[in-house]
């Protein structure tokens, strides 16, 4: 009977099983980028320096991708300035706010423009479209510091709220990118080679398979990893994706096959837990 009791209670903790927040700060220090719900169907990632400074700042609307940013919502304009007002110090926002306009050119005025400015070591860029309904509304907008603007984590989440996603260095060139539900429990991570979140490079990168698959083994323990294993893989070209499916998680791993010595380099592994495993805005950049 105790035997019964145990073997249940281990498969209701591997089915509630998901790393968190707290888990992932114990284990891998503090985060190098956080992204922060700023209302208004905005998004606010930052990186961090060393000390704890903010250095990079990108203004999105929710789901925002690089390469599909034409698809997406363009922010209201009033909210990103005021965001602006927020971030950059009072000293240079007059400096780097003037003139921080181009004109759309055609009868029509279609397109989207962008301009960058800088002052005592803070680069603003800001790309917007005019609207249909008249006035300018931003599509992105990046700052950077090489110092560090003022605000912290703690002014930050006191600004913002809990993050909504975090990126951890689990290893060396190796970034987990962990985001939570509401009560900061991972819904999804992706392992994958580090990145800025302003970095432009498409080009593949890779980390070596074992060393993925100690930090897959240390946020998705193998004891919860239970029931019927399902899943398969596919492939196309030199890319192919391997999925395994379980109960309360599934595991995608992808990797480059062409021009490489072996099968021992990954691009990418995303862990995603429950009925929660397709939430939006998870996975790499």
């Amino acid at each position: 009977m105790r035997v019964g009791r145990f073997v249940m209670c281990m498969l209701l903790a591997a089915c509630a099983y998901a790393a968190t927040a707290a888990d992932l700060l114990g284990r891998y220090g503090p985060p190098v980028m956080q992204r922060f719900a700023a209302g208004n169907g905005i998004v606010v990632g930052v990186e961090y320096n060393k000390n704890g400074r903010v250095t990079t700042v990108e203004i999105a609307p929710v789901g925002y991708k690089k390469d599909r940013n034409a698809s997406r919502e363009p922010m209201d304009r009033a909210a990103v300035s005021e965001l602006l007002d927020y971030l950059i110090p009072d000293q240079m926002r007059m400096g780097i706010l003037s003139g921080l306009e181009c004109p759309l050119r055609g009868e029509r005025r279609e397109g989207s423009c962008g301009v960058t400015q800088t002052d005592l070591g803070v680069t603003l860029y800001r790309r917007h479209i005019e609207a249909a309904e008249g006035g300018r509304k931003d599509l992105v907008v990046t700052i950077t510091s090489k110092t560090g603007l003022p605000q912290t984590v703690i002014t930050l989440e006191s600004r913002f709220g809990a993050v909504v996603a975090e990126r951890f260095v689990a290893e060396p060139g190796i970034a987990l990118t962990a985001t939570y539900d509401k009560v900061r429990a991972a819904t999804e991570i992706a392992i994958a080679p580090m990145r800025s979140v302003l970095e432009t490079d498409d080009e593949a990168q890779f980390m070596p398979v074992p060393d993925v698959e100690r930090i897959l083994d240390e946020i998705a323990p193998r004891w919860t990893r239970t029931g019927s294993l399902g899943g398969g893989s596919m492939q196309s070209g030199c890319n192919e994706t391997r999925i395994e499916e379980f109960d309360n998680l599934s595991i995608t791993r992808s990797f480059h096959h062409c021009h490489l010595p072996a099968e021992d380099l990954m691009m990418q592994t995303v862990v995603r837990w429950g009925a929660r495993r397709m939430m939006p805005g998870g996975g790499n950049e």
